[in-house]
């Protein structure tokens, strides 16, 4: 499994393993300046933090996490990486009092597999939650809060890809780790962007088939062993970028595959793929979209946006207003910083003051 953030998963290539283990080029760096951020499913409740990821180096290899207020305001660095390395991915616990997040060795990516880590929310105690055999990517919490969800690359390498790409779990205290969800045919899919319906009875996934040149499409299945799986993207549109699940239920937010059906453009649609719509068009406003969230009332949302215009080019953290028809009313940049921040997450957690 590559991480989310390589040239290979931007283009809808099938990762390599050595994508892992060795140094980007040029064009990689480039493609990786646009790397969607990676969320996971909002949790319902009150309005709380917005958690982000600000790179503290040009080529994007290292980072560290922070928190804010929905407002731009109090924000305030919570894990401290060592020098070169990488806090990625992160997800707020449903109680707001802690985030999952995945962790590179220095060099980022392309140095090594990622760790599973969690950190309270207000920076102490981070911690690696088990030693796992695999690449972590992309950590959801269980709508319990009990357990941990993310993709795991295992199996070995055949043919220099990852044998298995799919969902697992691991309780919390890093016990009882299996699988969720399994490939159709030896290295013919791979799932990745797990996240939770509030109930917990289901799964959102962007699976990625190697029947169209391991192109993506947004999933929704059983949460206990991925079974029962229905489409929600339309076949064609390539949906991807780590699918979120709106508080009530009732949609699955996304957008389309740069290269493959139209760049940054930002979609809802029920979870049995009915009700489809655009949100957010990238072309039509010169922005480049990353992934986006919900707010845990459900009336806004939260996204970066890198800018068609402006004196650094880089991504910051926006808020989203949505009329009572799922539609975007209104966008507020509320960081304004020459750093990159994205992989942007609202939770529950009490606001700052």
């Amino acid at each position: 499994m590559i991480p989310l953030s390589s040239p290979a998963r931007m283009s809808g290539a099938r990762p390599t393993a050595g994508w892992r283990f060795f140094a980007v080029t040029i064009l990689g760096v480039v493609l990786f300046a646009l790397m969607p951020a990676s969320v996971g499913a909002t949790t319902p409740g009150q309005n709380g933090r917005i958690a982000f990821r600000t790179y503290s180096n040009a080529d994007h290899t290292a980072g560290a996490l922070f928190t804010m207020n929905p407002d731009g305001t109090h924000v305030t660095q919570i894990t401290f990486p060592a020098a070169g390395v990488l806090d990625n991915s992160e997800n707020w616990s449903p109680d707001g009092t802690k985030l999952a997040f995945q962790r590179f060795p220095p060099g980022g990516p392309d140095y090594g597999p990622a760790e599973l880590y969690v950190v309270n929310a207000d920076g102490s105690n981070a911690h690696r939650v088990a030693a796992i055999n695999g690449d972590v990517d992309s950590p959801a919490w269980t709508p319990d809060g009990r357990s941990i969800a993310f993709t795991l690359a295992t199996g070995g390498i055949v043919n220099d890809l990852a044998a298995d790409v799919s969902i697992w779990e691991i309780n919390a205290d890093g016990s009882d780790l299996h699988q969720i969800t399994h490939p159709i045919g030896f290295q013919q899919s791979e799932d990745h962007a797990v996240q939770f319906s509030p109930d917990g009875t289901r799964l959102v996934t962007e699976r990625q088939l190697a029947s169209c040149g391991w192109c993506s499409e947004i999933y929704v299945a059983d949460a206990s062993d991925g079974g029962h799986p229905i489409r929600v993207s339309p076949r064609g549109l390539f949906g991807f970028d780590h699918p979120d699940w709106s508080p009530d239920g009732q949609w699955i937010m996304f957008r389309s595959q740069p290269g493959r059906g139209g760049s940054s453009k930002v979609y809802v649609a029920h979870p049995d793929g009915t009700h489809l719509q655009q949100i957010l068009d990238g072309p039509a406003t010169g922005q480049t979209f990353m992934s986006s969230t919900f707010s845990p009332d459900g009336h806004r949302m939260t996204i970066a946006i890198v800018p068609g215009v402006g004196p650094d080019g880089n991504a910051d953290v926006w808020t989203g207003t949505f009329d009572s028809h799922e539609r975007i009313i209104s966008l507020t940049p509320i960081t304004r910083t020459n750093a990159w921040e994205s992989s942007a997450r609202w939770g529950t957690a009490p606001l700052l003051r």
